[in-house]
């Protein structure tokens, strides 16, 4: 069966961890950022949250860009605006502060759409 571009992301993603990665090394914020980044554009709101699960897992902490690319990813799915906000008080009560004005606009655009 042919992947739709979400999973093939998801399906490089786990590649390049697989065999990318020199003995030692591990994926960094950016990477996964750039993966958020296209799930959001996709409107991939179930999608962008495991890969945040998968980015804890290995250790690494999420960004204001990252739960600005979450939050995003909720925009255009009808229901999620919920998420969006509970993903902005995560991201407010995150050490540190893990919120900007990007991350406020797409709340905001978020719940402008529900």
């Amino acid at each position: 069966t042919q992947l739709g571009l979400p999973e093939r992301a998801l399906q490089v993603m786990a590649q390049f961890q697989r065999e990318g990665l020199p003995a030692g090394a591990r994926v960094e914020v950016g990477v996964y950022n750039a993966l958020l980044a296209t799930l959001s554009r996709l409107g991939q709101c179930e999608l962008a949250y495991t890969v945040l699960e998968e980015m804890r897992r290995a250790g690494v902490s999420p960004t204001a860009e990252s739960y600005t690319h979450l939050v995003r990813s909720c925009g255009g799915a009808r229901g999620y605006w919920e998420r969006a906000l509970e993903t902005f008080a995560e991201a407010t009560h995150a050490q540190p502060p893990a919120a900007d004005v990007q991350l406020c606009t797409a709340v905001l655009d978020v719940l402008s759409d529900a």
